[in-house]
């Protein structure tokens, strides 16, 4: 199992297989039943057959696509994901630690596999806001925000705080991301 701190080409090389992998998951028996029962997503998760990475699919629907394929990593403190950012060059690494801190700081209710699964499918659409003082990137999430740096194309999401936690600047910028993130689903018709 590859490292949250695993290098770009590690992490493109191991997405590359496990999206080719998807289009062979979404029709195994368990994600075929799911759908018959009504469900509108389904998640599944499996090894790769050549190198056995684990993967978590988010399935959309029955067709062979669109499907998320998130990459199970191993953390500092649990399982971290990473997921190839659509329409980018880089690839989203949400470490371990920072889905811990979301569980914390919100209050989640409910299991760490529900929260995992609440954030994989959530920050499917994100924006971020990049801080013009330092290198620090903020997405705004569910009455916070995570804090992000990007290196070498990777971008992690790194801790969460509430609004309530942030520097003036940070809520600002947690403001400016949640306003362009209600933006773009007006535009795309999620809103």
């Amino acid at each position: 199992m590859l490292s949250e701190w695993a290098t770009y080409d590690e992490l493109n090389k191991a997405l590359l297989e496990a999206r080719m992998y998807g289009f062979f998951s979404i029709n195994s028996k368990q994600v075929r039943q799911e759908f018959k029962k009504g469900a509108k997503k389904v998640f599944h998760r499996v090894n790769t057959p050549k190198h056995k990475h684990p993967v978590l699919y988010m399935f959309i629907n029955e067709t062979e696509g669109p499907f998320a394929t998130n990459l199970v990593l191993q953390g500092s403190e649990g399982e971290s994901f990473a997921v190839c950012l659509t329409f980018s060059e880089q690839i989203l690494v949400i470490h371990s630690h920072a889905i811990n801190r979301y569980i914390e700081r919100r209050k989640f209710d409910g299991t760490i596999e529900q929260a995992q699964r609440k954030l994989l499918d959530e920050l499917e659409i994100h924006k971020s806001v990049k801080d013009s003082t330092d290198e620090t990137q903020y997405i705004y999430f569910d009455g916070g925000i995570f804090l992000c740096q990007v290196v070498d194309r990777v971008f992690r999401l790194r801790t969460f705080i509430m609004n309530r936690q942030c520097s003036p600047m940070q809520r600002m910028k947690s403001l400016q991301s949640e306003k362009e993130l209600e933006q773009i689903k007006r535009e795309i018709g999620i809103i």
